[in-house]
């Protein structure tokens, strides 16, 4: 493992069967964010890594659905 890596997930190329990418946006949920968060937390535990970066690509609210955030 790097130290120095982060992971960024970007949810726009995350579509349905037959959508065409740069056509529909794609989209993710808040459980799969906090699951690849908790991942990752485990990854740093078990391998004693410092806190890594986690970053969310989003280009509009709708892109993660399944959140309490209020628009």
């Amino acid at each position: 493992m790097q130290p120095d890596i982060g992971l960024a997930l970007d949810s726009e190329w995350s579509m349905n069967r037959g959508d065409v990418p740069g056509k529909t946006i794609g989209h993710t949920t808040a459980t799969m964010v906090n699951d690849v968060s908790r991942y990752l937390a485990r990854i740093e535990a078990t391998h004693r890594l410092p806190q890594k970066l986690l970053a969310i690509h989003l280009f509009t609210p709708e892109m993660v659905s399944e959140t309490n955030a209020s628009g």
